[in-house]
């Protein structure tokens, strides 16, 4: 799955490139950003405030959390 976006975003840029555009790639590491903030909290947060249920808020405990 991971690889098939990566040669989606690959193939963009060298598409862009060959017709003579600028491309640029822009990578945000975010692997220890939610190293600082109680999971449960968030996901708490994430379903009162946000609305999130069902399988995307499963998306974001499995995530944090590890498989639910």
């Amino acid at each position: 799955m991971h690889s098939t976006a990566v040669l989606k975003v690959l193939a963009d840029i060298l598409l862009a490139l060959d017709s003579g555009d600028l491309a640029m790639l822009t990578l945000l590491d975010l692997y220890a950003a939610f190293d600082i903030v109680d999971h449960n909290t968030l996901l708490n947060q994430l379903q009162k405030s946000y609305g999130l249920a069902g399988q995307v808020l499963n998306w974001f405990a499995s995530y944090l959390c590890g498989p639910v």
